[in-house]
């Protein structure tokens, strides 16, 4: 059983990595991001399956807008987007298992519903 679900992770893995360079392909040949959408959907899902099989702990990381007032005082952004799961924080790279950025509270709930278990 433990084969099986290692070469199941292997073969998620694979998928995975392949459909994220055909992503970072399609933004560098100029399409829009907000035609990858399905794409990069199906990235995610891949990236949960292969984490479900791990029994790994997710790490969700959604970034606040800053507030009128820090703006008021001269405050900006010390956070990037590098994609859907990539976070830059001063010029350090964090990856988690969604970013949002901003995120709103619906946001974060549509995209993690499904991992959502009550007792």
């Amino acid at each position: 059983e433990v084969e099986v679900v290692d070469a199941t992770i292997d073969a998620l893995r694979a998928a995975k990595a392949k459909l994220t360079e055909a992503i970072n392909e399609a933004l560098q040949g100029g399409v829009a991001e907000a035609h990858l959408t399905e794409a990069d959907n199906r990235r995610k899902k891949l990236h949960n399956q292969m984490e479900d099989l791990k029994g790994s702990i997710r790490v969700f990381c959604r970034v606040r807008p800053i507030s009128k007032k820090e703006l008021g005082q001269g405050d900006k952004s010390v956070t990037e987007a590098i994609d859907s799961m990539t976070l830059k924080v001063n010029e350090q790279q964090f990856q988690f298992d969604a970013v949002w950025t901003p995120g709103k509270q619906l946001d974060v709930f549509e995209d993690c519903k499904d991992l959502v278990q009550s007792a």
